[in-house]
């Protein structure tokens, strides 16, 4: 039976409920006070019934200029999301100057739904954990977007599951008898860990790169280090940059094996450049490489290498740069794996040419 605020304490003590052993159960993250005075009166204004109230709070790696103690309510058609905004302060030292402690602020947000359990009951609880943690992130990135344009504060960006610490409690009461069960909720796998230090080898090999690098001799070392920002990109949730990212390692590595076999056709230095000035990169992919390193470049041909990367990179890349679009978690995984793909088929052309092309190949190595 629901026990109501003001009812007699059930503990005997002669106090009202509210006064008493509500406030040592602490049902709500959110705290009793505020859910009372400020969140359960909205529920008479919407036209379902609300027995469910799910929450849990992220620290966003940033903070927002907002007064601490911050409350917004939104109303949705199922459902009411609220986000209660902390600001937090951490102190970092350095090892060589403790003395010197720097204070960091960033915003918490304590994320609250409130909603009708029956129009999930036939769903697994994991699986309605995951729809109102992606549902009520995304509304969140609406607010932290209209902020940063309202302040113009380029120290703030949408943030996704990846940026956020890996694990999180979530608490889910039960409104209609004021019980809460809390329960673990993974947001991602990059848990951080210590890497094991490189082989004596290992290091030789970093070395030999290093001069490599310094001494500008393998212009592909460019085309591959995009290929790890794209992956440091995409672990991080920065997945519009990943993409980007992927992309223009394919660019910077097709340019690079056009400008190499033109020289190996002899046409001469000034030639190539204005070659390579006047040619789209889409051209050099569609008309010009094919004669030089064989394969298939139709990107209509289906179920192909270069077909894949056309449709799911290529693609992708331009509705970011030129829509402003802002690529899922499985796009952009797409978009990668797709890129990753074409990029070994390049390899694979240059190497079946290595007679013809064997400064080339050098660069492979």
């Amino acid at each position: 039976m629901k026990i109501g605020r003001n009812n007699p304490c059930p503990c005997g003590s002669g106090k009202k409920y509210k006064k008493c052993c509500l406030k040592k159960e602490r049902n709500f993250l959110i705290g009793e006070d505020l859910f009372y005075s400020q969140i359960e009166p909205l529920y008479k204004n919407v036209k379902f019934d609300i027995n469910r109230f799910l929450e849990f709070e992220i620290s966003l790696p940033f903070q927002l200029a907002l007064e601490d103690k911050s409350l917004f309510s939104f109303k949705k058609e199922n459902c009411i999301l609220h986000y209660f905004y902390k600001i937090r302060e951490r102190e970092e030292v350095m090892m060589e100057h403790k003395d010197l402690p720097v204070k960091k602020y960033y915003t918490s947000v304590i994320v609250a739904i409130s909603y009708n359990f029956n129009i999930y009951k036939e769903e697994a609880y994991e699986n309605i954990q995951n729809k109102l943690f992606d549902y009520s992130l995304e509304e969140l990135n609406k607010q932290i977007i209209a902020y940063t344009t309202c302040a113009k504060d380029d120290r703030c960006f949408r943030v996704t599951k990846e940026m956020l610490f890996p694990i999180i409690v979530m608490n889910l009461v039960n409104l209609e008898e004021i019980k809460n069960e809390e329960s673990i909720f993974m947001l991602h796998m990059d848990v951080p860990y210590k890497k094991e230090s490189l082989k004596q080898e290992n290091i030789y090999e970093c070395l030999r790169i290093y001069n490599i690098y310094n001494e500008k001799l393998n212009p592909l070392i460019h085309s591959e280090s995009y290929v790890l920002k794209a992956r440091r990109k995409f672990r991080e949730g920065f997945y519009d940059e990943a993409v980007i990212s992927i992309q223009t390692s394919i660019e910077i590595l097709i340019r690079i094996i056009y400008r190499e076999v033109l020289i190996c056709s002899d046409i001469s230095e000034l030639d190539i450049e204005k070659i390579l000035e006047d040619e789209s990169f889409m051209s050099i992919v569609k008309k010009k490489l094919a004669k030089y390193i064989g394969g298939i470049w139709d990107i209509t041909r289906k179920e192909t290498p270069i077909c894949n990367w056309y449709n799911n990179t290529y693609k992708m890349r331009n509705k970011i740069v030129h829509g402003g679009y802002f690529p899922t978690f499985n796009e952009t995984d797409i978009a990668i794996s797709a890129a990753m793909e074409f990029r070994e088929y390049i390899f694979k052309r240059v190497r079946e040419k290595k007679k013809v092309y064997s400064k080339l190949n050098e660069y492979f190595k």
